[in-house]
């Protein structure tokens, strides 16, 4: 299975009015085409931005299991501290999925980046055969 990234829509301009109405009724969009360290993809309108996060090792005091054994003491080990949005450039296709929430219907959109700007959107979903 392996990491991903997550994508989220905060414009739709850049999908066909039909796509858009279905955009907005989904969710837990992913893809392997950037990365793959977990990063919030972003489609703004024509654009697409990504974000890096910056973290600290939180003191073992401060963690809710400081004496935990195995995974245990790991939890809450790091924290956030700072995000920097990144705006793709240059040209990159990329694509983004997610499926149903009876996973009978698999969503997927193949976009087309040139120059920094989504040129085009294509719809490549389909059922999930059994």
């Amino acid at each position: 299975m392996g990491m991903f990234d997550y994508v989220k829509i905060t414009d739709y301009r850049a999908f066909s009015r039909k796509d858009r109405k279905l955009l907005k009724t989904l969710d837990g969009f992913q893809t392997k085409d950037f990365e793959c360290m977990m990063w919030n993809i972003e489609i703004r309108g024509r654009r697409v931005y990504w974000s890096q996060e910056e973290y600290e090792t939180v003191p073992k005091e401060e963690r809710p299991y400081p004496d935990g054994e195995g995974l245990l003491g790991f939890c809450g080990m790091l924290r956030k501290v700072n995000t920097t949005w990144y705006r793709q450039k240059g040209n990159k296709i990329f694509v983004f999925y997610t499926s149903d929430r009876e996973d009978k219907y698999w969503y997927e959109w193949e976009v087309l980046v040139v120059n920094g700007k989504i040129k085009k959107v294509k719809n490549v979903s389909h059922p999930i055969s059994s």
